[in-house]
């Protein structure tokens, strides 16, 4: 009698990897990654937060289901992705604050400051996509702990670096000493979402008005100017 024929045991993956099967490169990874927050930025842009779903995001995206999960299991994920996007980006540009040590400061005063704030939001946001975003992130952040968390992190460290640079400027007699440093940074950074919503609703709003309207009142009096402190 013939011997039954046993089954053969074959590794598929290890067959197709031997046959140089290519793998998926770390960029290609990255740029995939990139692709799906893009299209979650649009949708989001176009339709809202709320007004999205998943389904949207893989058509703009022009990748199946599977495509996209493998990367956001789901929409809560894509929003936190761009809030920790935006914080790799202010963090580059506005630099960590440092414990412990002064960093330096230009010279010319407040309005640097609130410049480079505004200069630095509009280099992040750099269209009304990303601005209309921006403020849906921030209303999300009021329901989602998730995303007021990455949301507050963002806000925090961009508060105690501005902060970290006026002190230096009072310590340097540049800027009033009537005021706490970390309160007056508060209350610059809380210009960021007024100034966003006006960009959205007012497209012909002058960025350079409102650095000098902005400045022109967080300066002192000249009965308030700051005296430089005597050495020792």
């Amino acid at each position: 009698m013939a011997a039954r024929c046993q089954p053969v045991k074959t590794d598929i993956r290890s067959f197709w990897y031997r046959r140089g099967m290519p793998r998926v490169s770390a960029q290609h990874l990255a740029d995939r990654r990139l692709q799906i927050v893009a299209a979650a930025v649009r949708c989001f842009a176009r339709a809202g937060v709320h007004g999205t779903t998943m389904q949207d995001v893989f058509a703009e995206a022009g990748l199946s289901p599977g495509g996209v999960y493998r990367y956001f299991k789901s929409k809560d994920d894509l929003i936190v992705a761009i809030a920790e996007g935006v914080s790799r980006q202010l963090d580059a540009l506005l630099g960590e604050p440092e414990p412990d040590v002064q960093p330096d400061v230009r010279t010319g005063g407040i309005g640097d400051e609130v410049r480079r704030i505004v200069a630095a939001f509009d280099s992040v946001e750099t269209d009304e996509d990303h601005r209309r975003v921006a403020v849906a992130i921030w209303n999300e952040s009021l329901h989602n702990p998730g995303v007021a968390g990455v949301v507050a992190d963002i806000v925090e460290r961009v508060t105690c670096s501005l902060a970290s640079r006026l002190a230096h400027m009072q310590d340097d007699g540049r800027w009033r000493d009537d005021v706490d440093a970390h309160a007056a940074a508060q209350v610059i950074v809380a210009l960021l979402p007024g100034y966003a919503l006006q960009r959205i609703w007012f497209p012909n709003l002058d960025p350079q008005s409102f650095i000098s309207a902005a400045t022109t009142l967080l300066s002192p009096t000249e009965s308030q100017a700051p005296r430089r402190r005597p050495p020792g």
